[in-house]
């Protein structure tokens, strides 16, 4: 593992231990539309794949190991594909194919809530693309939850298109 991703992995576990962290302040307003960075698309996440994008990439990515898929948000997607890895707990995979759905990016004029909003949004929007396609998904979600995620989204053509790509890979 090189040592810039693996100090990246250490921060995100560290923000995450820490007892008096905020929640997000306000709910997530899902109406808002969400703007994809230039590679939405098919681009595997795996550092050794493509070395060139080691620096810090925010967006939603999804594993896929043995004919069952996670979609999940991140906001430095190779950390959290390590994380992943190495405390598979979440989605029991051992060892995933990842692929980035879609970057989103970070904007300096906005708060840290704000941004996580924007990939969180991002994120319901595959994972309802997904349940519309029929994606068997490990992502832990309540028969009301999933039906309320479908209700949502009255157009997710994009999304749609860019997850039947991925779970063709």
């Amino acid at each position: 593992m090189h040592k810039d991703l693996q100090a990246r992995q250490d921060a995100m576990r560290q923000r995450l231990r820490r007892v008096n962290a905020p929640p997000i302040p306000r709910p997530v307003n899902y109406s808002k539309r969400v703007v994809y960075g230039p590679d939405a698309g098919m681009t595997p996440i795996f550092p050794e794949y493509f070395p060139e994008r080691r620096a810090r990439l925010s967006g939603v990515y999804m594993l896929t190991e043995s004919g069952r898929f996670y979609i999940g948000q991140s906001g430095d997607v190779f950390a959290r594909l390590l994380s992943h890895l190495s405390n598979p707990a979440c989605c029991g995979f051992t060892a995933p194919r990842g692929v980035l759905l879609a970057s989103v990016q970070l904007r300096a004029d906005w708060t840290l809530d704000k941004n996580t909003h924007a990939r969180l949004i991002a994120e319901a929007r595959f994972i309802a693309a997904a349940l519309s396609l029929g994606v068997p998904l490990t992502n832990k979600l309540s028969h009301y939850k999933r039906g309320k995620l479908l209700s949502l989204f009255p157009d997710l053509a994009t999304e749609r298109e860019i997850v039947e790509r991925g779970v063709r890979l």
